[in-house]
C-alpha cells in the first residue's frame, strides 16, 4: 500500500500539466502514486503523460472518453492503494515538502481531513494571494479540528468546497460511498461539501501548500454562465444527499445557508446581466426553488447574515419581471442620465428584432398554408378519382388501387386498436432538450396514436411556467403532457401509463435520444408476430454462475445481436431505448410504488424485468443493436442520479429473495429466468 494516492483529471493541459507531474516527482516523502486521468484530451497532453509514465514507475495513466472531471476522479478513486487520498488539477502546481507535511499532521492527529490553505496565481498579473482553507472565524475558540457538533449552522460551508486543498483517509472515503458527480462544471462541491458533513474529525493546517491558477484562458470557469443548471443540479443533490443523514436535523440550517448562498452567489457571479436570457433562465429556476418546504421556515436568524438574507427574500417573493423591473427602476433612481443613454439604445433594437421574427413567423405561417392548400388540391383529385372509379369498376378496382399506390394505404392511427402509446419522461436538467427526442418519435414511418409526457409537479412547482417554449409548441402538434402528483422518477416513463392506457400498447422512450425513424415500426411488426413478449430494440443477456445463479450485472452480455426475433426469458430490456409492452403483460403490483421504493428505487428495468417473469412474459431483440444516439450535452445532466453500477446486484437479490417462488405452476423465479440458458449457464459473460 502506498502512503498518497494522488488523482488528477487532466483534458487539454499540454503547457500545465509537466509543471504539476514535476511538482509531485519531487516531493520530499516519495511513498506515493500518480493517478493521472486523461480526459479524452486532443492535444499533446496524451504524449506528455506516456512519456513521464515511462520515466517514473509510480505514475500511472488511465484514459477515457471526455467524460468530465468529476467521472475522471472517481475512475481514479477505483484504482487507487494510497491510504490517503489527494485530488489535483491538471494546471496548478504545489511546494516539494508539501505531501510529507500534511500526511505527518494526519497520522499524527487521526483525522478523516486534513484542510490547508494556498496561493492564489493570476496568470494574466502573476500577483499571488494567500487564502485560507476554510473560514477560521467559524472554528471552535483554541482548536484546529470539528466535525458538525462543533459548527452545525455551518458545516456545509466553512470550509472551501474544493477537491485541491484536502487530504482525505481513503477508508473514510470508501465507507461514506461518497463520489464526485457526472457534471461538467460545478461537479466537485457536492462531494467536498458533503465530505465535510460526515466526517468525524476534520483537522485545520494553517499553511499554505498549492498554487491555484486562475483567469486561465480555457479553464471551466469561463463557461459557467452556459451551464448554471449544473449549480441547480450540484446543490439539489447536497440537500438531498444531507437530508438523508441521522442528524440532518441538527445541520438542516447549514443546508439552507449552503443551498441559498451558492445559489446566490451564481445568480451575481456566473448569470451575467438581469436582462440576458442565462440569468432569466436561472432565476426563474432558483425562485421556484424557494418555494420548497424547507425554504419557507428560513428566518434571518437561521441564515444569521442579513444581507444574503435580503437578497433570498427579494427571489422568493419576486416574479423575474418584478425582479428585473426593481433593478431597473434602481438604476433610473441613482444615474438617470446614464440609464437612458443606455437602454433606449437596447429597447429600440429589441423591437426591431421583434418585429423581424414577427414577419418571419407570418411568413413561414404563409409558406404552410400555401402547402395545406396544394394538400387538399391532391386530396380533392384522388377523391374524384376514387368516385370515378367506383361508379365504372366497383368496390375490387379500388381495394386493388389502393394496395398499389402506398400513399393511400396505411392503417390510421383513429382506427387502430389497440391503439399505440409513447411514453416518456423528463426532469429540470433535461427538460430545455427533451423536445429533440420527441420530435424524432414524431418522424416515426409508423405514427403512435399518443405520446405522452409524464413530469413531476414536485420538479416543476409552477408549472408550464417552467416549460420551454419549443416544448409547448409540440402539443400543437400531437404531445401530450400530463404530469404526475408524486415523483416517481425513471419509473414516471411506464408507471402512470400502466394506469392510465391499460388496453393500449406501450413504448417506452428516454428523453436524451434521437431514436431512428423506423423504431416504432420495427417494435410493432414484433409485436404482430409475437404478442404475448415484450419487444425492445436494446438487450443485455442475462448470464449465469456455475450454481445457477444470477451473475453481477457487470458480467452480462452487453449488445448480443445473436437472438434477433427469438423470445427468451433470459434478454434484459433497456427500456430507455425503445420497448414495446402488449396490453396486461405485467401484473397489477408493477405499478405499487411503495413496494419499488423499498426494494428497487433506482433500477427500473430491472424491476421491469422482474414483473414480466412474474408473467412468464419473454423479451425478443427485433433489431440489430447500434450505437445510442445522445442529445447533446444530456448526459452531464443525466449523470446527476447515477447509482453505482454495484447497486443493481443489490437490488436483483432482494427482489429474487421476495419474488423467487411466485409465479405458480412454472417455477421459480430464477428456473423461469433460466429455462433458455441450459445450454450455456455456465457462460461468464464477455
Amino acid at each position: 500500500m502506498k502512503k498518497v494516492s494522488i488523482i488528477i483529471p487532466a483534458y487539454n493541459v499540454q503547457e500545465y500539466i509537466e509543471e504539476t507531474l514535476q511538482s509531485f516527482i519531487s516531493q520530499t516523502l516519495e511513498d506515493i502514486e500518480i493517478i493521472v486521468v486523461d480526459d479524452g484530451s486532443t492535444d499533446a497532453t496524451c504524449r506528455i503523460l506516456d512519456k513521464y509514465q515511462q520515466a517514473d514507475k509510480r505514475i500511472k495513466v488511465l484514459h477515457q472518453a471526455n467524460k468530465g472531471a468529476g467521472i475522471a476522479r472517481n475512475l481514479g478513486m477505483e484504482h487507487a492503494v494510497g491510504e490517503y487520498l489527494y485530488f489535483f488539477d491538471a494546471d496548478d502546481y504545489c511546494i516539494p515538502p508539501f505531501l510529507e507535511h500534511v500526511v505527518e499532521k494526519a497520522d499524527g492527529s487521526q483525522a478523516d481531513i486534513v484542510v490547508f490553505d494556498y496561493y492564489r496565481v493570476d496568470q494574466i498579473t502573476k500577483k499571488e494571494i494567500l487564502y485560507h482553507g476554510l473560514n477560521r472565524a467559524l472554528l471552535p475558540k483554541g482548536k484546529d479540528s470539528f466535525n458538525y457538533q462543533d459548527v452545525p449552522n455551518r458545516i456545509l460551508t466553512i470550509v472551501n468546497p474544493t477537491p485541491w486543498n484536502k487530504l482525505y483517509r481513503r477508508s473514510y472515503i470508501q465507507a461514506t460511498k461518497l463520489q464526485y458527480l457526472g457534471l461538467s462544471t460545478t461537479n466537485d462541491i457536492t462531494f467536498a461539501a458533503l465530505s465535510v458533513a460526515m466526517a468525524q474529525k476534520v483537522v485545520y493546517y494553517n499553511e499554505p501548500f498549492m498554487y491555484y491558477r486562475v483567469n486561465r484562458e480555457s479553464a471551466i470557469t469561463s463557461f459557467k454562465q452556459k451551464k448554471l443548471g449544473n449549480v441547480i443540479a450540484a446543490v439539489d443533490s447536497v440537500i438531498e444527499q444531507a437530508s438523508s443523514l441521522p442528524y440532518a436535523g441538527a445541520i438542516k440550517n447549514a443546508i439552507a445557508y449552503f443551498a441559498i448562498s451558492n445559489f446566490i452567489y451564481a445568480l451575481e457571479n456566473y448569470a451575467g446581466k438581469p436582462q440576458s436570457k442565462f440569468y432569466r433562465e436561472y432565476y426563474k429556476s432558483i425562485h421556484g426553488i424557494f418555494q420548497r418546504e424547507m425554504f419557507q421556515e428560513v428566518t434571518e436568524g437561521t441564515l444569521n447574515y442579513k444581507k444574503l438574507y435580503k437578497k433570498f427574500k427579494d427571489v422568493r417573493k419576486c416574479s423575474y419581471s418584478r425582479h428585473l423591473c426593481k433593478k431597473l427602476w434602481v438604476r433610473l433612481v441613482r444615474r438617470p442620465r446614464l440609464f437612458i443613454r443606455r437602454h433606449l439604445p437596447l429597447s429600440r433594437k429589441f423591437f426591431e428584432q421583434r418585429t423581424k421574427k414577427l414577419f418571419q413567423r407570418q411568413t413561414l405561417e404563409s409558406k404552410r398554408i400555401r402547402l395545406l392548400n396544394k394538400r387538399v388540391r391532391e386530396l380533392s383529385n384522388q377523391v374524384a378519382t376514387l368516385t370515378q372509379m367506383i361508379e365504372s369498376s366497383g368496390q375490387s378496382a379500388v381495394l386493388a388501387q389502393l394496395m398499389e399506390n402506398p400513399g393511400w394505404s396505411g392503417v390510421c392511427a383513429s382506427t387502430r386498436s389497440p391503439r399505440i402509446i409513447v411514453s416518456m419522461t423528463s426532469f429540470p436538467a433535461r427538460i430545455g432538450t427533451v423536445k429533440e427526442a420527441i420530435k424524432s418519435i414524431m418522424l416515426q414511418t409508423v405514427k403512435a396514436d399518443k405520446i405522452v409526457l409524464w413530469l413531476a409537479k414536485d420538479n416543476f412547482p409552477s408549472g408550464e411556467e417552467w416549460l420551454p417554449e419549443g416544448l409547448l409548441q409540440l402539443r400543437d402538434k400531437g404531445l401530450e403532457i400530463r404530469w404526475c402528483d408524486e415523483d416517481y422518477r425513471s419509473y414516471k416513463k411506464i408507471l402512470p401509463s400502466l394506469q392510465a392506457f391499460p388496453e393500449d400498447i406501450l413504448i417506452t422512450v428516454d428523453d436524451d435520444l434521437i431514436y431512428p425513424p423506423t423504431m416504432i415500426e420495427s417494435l410493432y411488426d414484433s409485436y404482430k408476430k409475437y404478442p404475448k413478449c415484450i419487444s425492445t430494440v436494446r438487450t443485455h443477456q442475462i448470464t449465469f454462475g456455475e450454481d445457477g445463479s444470477v451473475r453481477p450485472y457487470a458480467e452480462w452480455i452487453k449488445g448480443n445481436s445473436d437472438y434477433i426475433g427469438v423470445p427468451r426469458m433470459d434478454l434484459f430490456a433497456t427500456t430507455g431505448a425503445g420497448t414495446l409492452f402488449p396490453p396486461h403483460c405485467l401484473p397489477k403490483e408493477t405499478a405499487d410504488w411503495e413496494v419499488i421504493k423499498e426494494l428497487c428505487p433506482h433500477a427500473d428495468d430491472i424491476w421491469i424485468k422482474m414483473m414480466s417473469l412474474m408473467n412468464h412474459i419473454p423479451t425478443v431483440l427485433v433489431t440489430e443493436q447500434k450505437r445510442l444516439a445522445y442529445i447533446q450535452g444530456t448526459q452531464a445532466a443525466g449523470r446527476l442520479w447515477d447509482i453505482n453500477i454495484t447497486e443493481n446486484d443489490k437490488q436483483l437479490r432482494k427482489l429474487l429473495k421476495k419474488y423467487n417462488g411466485r409465479p405458480k405452476g412454472k417455477g421459480t423465479l430464477l428456473e423461469v429466468l433460466g429455462e433458455d440458458t441450459k445450454p450455456c449457464i455456465h457462460h461468464k459473460g464477455e
